[in-house]
């Protein structure tokens, strides 16, 4: 989705990938212990592993499994491979199309990836390459309409609904969820198995991670889109908005669990 090489980016998405994390993965955590494909697997893949910060606290929490993260972006990679205890597991910079094909995985995930492609049936068929009969495929990707910031942050709230229809533009859809069900009647290989809305709010510790998250949201549009924008607006309002001391705000992620045939 965005550019590669810049080195500010590469900071600024690093960072993200981490606080989305750390602000989400607790909430996740809910489903993913009352998975038993996930709670039975034991190799696992994941699509768009980025810095490899997912795997590493997945990892802290189910150790009984090996973990294997491919991505295109061969800095994030590297970040992936230095973090403490990677040597447990693989990461390999490369896309989907052209992983390794004679590899299956009890488990394959795409976190928060769907939503930057434009071509989300491919992809599926891509997992399916990796897949034997029974492999669970995990989506977790945005739910957007559970975005909600009390008391209201009208600029921030319109930057997001530019970046949603600038994604529409370039036929990458948001709502991942609903794309899949209306896809899965042409995929040969994939049944539908669940569908859940998770919200994550920003109570407590939590608020801190939103604040700084969204203030990169805003670089990062600024800095790694053609998006064009009164960004030093939006910045100016959320900065205010997040000296509310009560202000509250939430997120939602879209949990998908597909299964082949």
């Amino acid at each position: 989705m965005f550019p590669q090489g810049d080195t500010r980016l590469l900071g600024v998405w690093d960072r993200m990938q981490q606080l989305q994390v750390d602000f989400c993965l607790p909430f996740e955590l809910a489903f993913y212990d009352r998975c038993s494909a996930w709670l039975e697997a034991r190799s696992v893949l994941d699509v768009g592993s980025g810095n490899g910060y997912y795997i590493e606290q997945l990892s802290k929490r189910f150790p009984d499994k090996h973990y294997t993260g491919i991505d295109l972006s061969a800095p994030l990679v590297d970040i992936a491979r230095n973090r403490p205890g990677s040597v447990a597991h693989t990461f390999q910079c490369t896309s989907l199309s052209n992983f390794d094909g004679s590899t299956e995985f009890d488990v394959v995930m795409l976190r928060l990836v769907l939503q930057h492609l434009d071509d989300i049936a491919q992809a599926l068929e891509d997992c399916a390459r990796h897949s034997a009969a029974g492999t669970t495929l995990i989506v977790i990707d945005a739910f957007d309409s559970f975005r909600a910031f009390d008391p209201p942050c009208d600029e921030l709230a319109a930057l997001f609904d530019a970046f949603r229809r600038h994604q529409a533009s370039q036929l990458r859809n948001r709502d991942v969820g609903s794309a899949i069900e209306r896809l899965l009647p042409s995929q040969t290989r994939w049944e539908f198995a669940s569908r859940e809305q998770l919200r994550i709010s920003s109570h407590g510790e939590r608020h801190r991670l939103f604040a700084e998250n969204y203030a990169l949201f805003i670089d990062l549009l600024e800095v790694g889109t053609t998006l064009d924008w009164d960004y030093p607006k939006v910045r100016d309002a959320w900065n205010r908005w997040c000296t509310i001391p009560w202000g509250c705000m939430q997120v939602g992620l879209d949990v998908v669990r597909l299964v082949a045939r």
